[in-house]
């Protein structure tokens, strides 16, 4: 996956994103090994003979985040908490109010 990455950084391309379906997780951790997030969720996305199925849109940049000092409105705590769903990056994130 490397090769074709580095392809892509050299004909320009700044981000890249896969739909992969959520019960692949071999394909998912290799994407989460080359610096792939995940970004969405699309529950019951595809029908397969009366079985739905869920998928992930798995992304990257060329260039790394950095979330450090990040500042989320506390409305959107229960968003960011998805243990076991988002991997730690080894950032953990403030939260304030509107006031």
């Amino acid at each position: 996956m490397d090769g074709l990455l580095d392809q892509l950084e050299d004909y320009g391309a700044e981000y890249s994103e896969t739909l992969t379906k959520l019960s692949d997780t071999d394909s998912i951790e290799i994407l989460l090994d080359e610096a792939f997030l995940p970004s969405a969720l699309y529950p019951a996305m595809q029908e397969i003979d009366g079985k739905m199925y869920d998928f992930v849109v798995m992304s990257r940049t060329m260039e790394p985040l950095n979330f450090k000092g990040i500042n989320i409105d506390r409305t959107f705590k229960p968003y960011s908490n998805c243990d076991g769903i988002i991997p730690t990056v080894g950032t953990s994130f403030e939260y304030s109010s509107r006031d």
